[in-house]
């Protein structure tokens, strides 16, 4: 039969084990929001050119406009974000490159990622409006009335907060294909 001390031993090891890995948990959580904020900030911001107080308005949702903190530096080119609070905190740096878009830094320096615009893409530079392709909507069996329906009801944003937001109506779709 075990004794208290082994008992309480035995406890006291998983207590820590539960701990370590709410602390670990709780570490990647802050690390991935503040990823994400700070992506989303530097492509509505520093690509889009929308204010900042309009994205985080409407595109950040309640948890990360209450937890998160962030800082623009448009000479830079770079957005900082920092998720949760005292040593729980963690940040993220997203920086925009011409041609390539916004992109985290994760544990790159920034002046390595800067160095991976594309001139290729130079011409969409400034003229975020670019044509799409001709699509193909000549594929035999395809309702494309209905699928267009159902794509468009997919986009629609029928809220004005993104907290209110609920899907208002179930639909299905059944596509066949020949």
């Amino acid at each position: 039969m075990p004794t208290r001390k082994t008992i309480f031993s035995i406890f006291g090891i998983l207590l820590l084990t539960v701990f370590l890995f709410i602390l670990k948990f709780s570490w990647d959580i802050g690390r991935i929001a503040s990823g994400m904020v700070s992506h989303t900030l530097c492509t509505n911001v520093l690509m889009l050119g929308r204010s900042q107080a309009a994205v985080e308005a409407t595109d950040l949702n309640v948890l990360q406009r209450k937890f998160a903190t962030s800082t623009i530096n448009k000479t830079e080119q770079t957005v900082t974000a920092t998720f949760g609070f005292g040593p729980f905190g963690n940040s993220s740096t997203s920086v925009y490159r011409p041609g390539c878009g916004c992109g985290v830094t994760g544990d790159f320096y920034i002046e390595l990622i800067k160095q991976q615009s594309d001139l290729k893409y130079k011409e969409l530079i400034g003229n975020p409006q670019q044509a799409w392709q001709a699509i193909n909507d000549t594929l035999a069996g395809v309702n494309y009335a209905a699928l267009n329906k159902v794509v468009n009801g997919a986009f629609a944003e029928t809220a004005t907060n993104i907290d209110d937001k609920k899907i208002q109506e179930p639909f299905w779709c059944i596509i066949k294909a020949t």
